[in-house]
């Protein structure tokens, strides 16, 4: 992954789970970090603001705005390399919030 990344997405799919599975997990994750001390500042990593992000982090998740439509293939299929591995294109796309971060 270091090394080429763009090398590892070409073969490689990726689904966001449905909404029951990454609800859970993402709740968890919440519960579990959100009350943590910061070492640097001793501050909660989550504060009132941060928590009621994360609520609505989780509606939208319980709510399927997230996870992939589970009878949509997000994936098509390019062809092969030259090691026979399939090479896939994905057409998830990029949203404008994302802000061309990758």
């Amino acid at each position: 992954m270091a090394k080429n990344s763009a090398w590892i997405w070409k073969r490689v799919k990726r689904t966001i789970p449905p909404p029951h599975i990454l609800y859970t997990g993402l709740y968890n994750l919440f519960l579990s970090f959100g009350s943590l001390k910061c070492v640097k500042s001793g501050l909660p990593l989550f504060d009132k603001v941060s928590w009621k992000s994360a609520v609505n982090v989780l509606v939208a998740v319980k709510d399927g705005h997230v996870s992939d439509p589970p009878d949509l293939s997000l994936y098509h299929v390019r062809g092969k390399d030259r090691d026979g591995l399939t090479l896939y294109r994905c057409v998830r796309g990029t949203n404008s919030l994302e802000g061309g971060v990758h």
